[in-house]
């Protein structure tokens, strides 16, 4: 990264920096997940594969959303575009382009659902919202937010759309307990909640409630980006770090029915936000000063020049040559604001400004 870059980066950080519930502790042991739900490693639906002139060759996929008729949006990070796809693969067009003007995106996208055959783009270089549906080529702008697509408790940032099951929060604060790599998860649109267990991201369990469902093992070099129904989508690196979106099907038994009743209203923060603002802003810091070492960022926070607040602990997601996500989290409370840092942050946040609680 050009050092003028690097530059800017802490400074937009350090700019955007400046600007309780209560945990059920217990023992969680892996012996607690049900069954293994089988993953067929043959992918339903493989695209961006290099050797195949027929299929596209992405720049950075940012996002990737499955829609209920099988077809599939892939975010181009690097064309600022919206790629489209039916559901055995064929593309179906490309939409948008870099820019600031009607049908364009100015940085890094990612999606959401917006009924059976379209997508919401959020932009968050212009803090704008637009859809794009098959079939159409012009991108309408919405008027309207369509709130926030991500949430976090414990040090771990769960993503999908939004919704925040009333048993999640607990449930995490005690799984970090006893999985410490536990850092990600996923709601899909059944409200069964989908966490990572180890430092390679390759275990996943399902929770359809404070008890486990059941899990899946996820081939290695695959990045999930979506859960939804019976399949997963997601990135898949060769062995020269090339990726295509890969869609994989997996044996989800019928019946399983999670409690869709959600949270009620994030906790109060009783102080822990400023705290936690400042823990952050030393974070962007010395992951900075790592990086002008290293040339990377890390994802091991103990070897940062950091002391972090009395109380509270850092805990990074995951991180590369090129950028970084984690979160600072209260330890007592679980009280957690996540940030984003040179990746494409999740519907509705901004890239280095932290959201808490949900």
């Amino acid at each position: 990264m050009p050092r003028l870059a690097r530059c800017a980066r802490i400074f937009l950080c350090a700019t955007l920096l400046f600007g309780s519930v209560s945990a059920c502790r217990g023992e969680v042991s892996d012996a607690d997940a049900s069954a293994e739900w089988r993953l067929d490693l043959t992918p339903v639906l493989s695209v961006g594969d290099t050797e195949d002139s027929d299929t596209a060759v992405f720049g950075r996929i940012t996002d990737v959303r499955l829609l209920p008729n099988g077809a599939l949006a892939v975010a181009d990070g690097g064309a600022s575009a919206v790629l489209l796809f039916d559901s055995v693969g064929t593309p179906l067009g490309k939409v948008g382009r870099r820019g600031r003007g009607p049908g364009e995106f100015a940085g890094q996208i990612s999606l959401a659902r917006r009924g059976d055959d379209a997508v919401a783009v959020w932009d968050p270089s212009q803090s704008r919202w637009s859809e794009v549906k098959l079939g159409r080529s012009e991108i309408p702008l919405l008027p309207d937010s369509l709130g926030d697509a991500a949430w976090a408790h414990a040090g771990v940032v769960v993503l999908g759309e939004g919704l925040v099951p009333a048993w999640a929060p607990s449930l995490l604060q005690t799984l970090v307990d006893s999985f410490p790599n536990t850092k990600l998860a996923f709601v899909d649109e059944t409200a069964l909640l989908w966490v990572n267990r180890d430092a390679a991201m390759h275990e996943w369990v399902a929770y359809a409630g404070p008890a486990p469902a059941g899990r899946i093992s996820l081939p290695e070099n695959f990045r999930p980006m979506q859960f939804r129904g019976d399949r997963v989508a997601g990135l898949l690196a060769d062995s020269v770090g090339l990726e295509r979106v890969v869609v994989y099907r997996f044996a989800r038994p019928a019946g399983v029915t999670p409690s869709r009743e959600a949270a009620g209203a994030a906790p109060a923060d009783s102080g822990q936000r400023a705290t936690l603002m400042s823990a952050m802003r030393m974070a962007v810091v010395a992951q900075e000063m790592h990086y002008a070492s290293s040339a990377r960022y890390t994802t091991r926070a103990d070897s940062l020049s950091l002391e972090m607040p009395a109380g509270t602990r850092l805990s990074i997601i995951d991180a590369n040559d090129r950028a970084w996500r984690g979160a600072g989290v209260v330890t007592a409370t679980g009280y957690t604001c996540a940030m984003y840092i040179g990746l494409a942050p999740p519907r509705g946040w901004q890239e280095g400004a932290p959201r808490c609680a949900w």
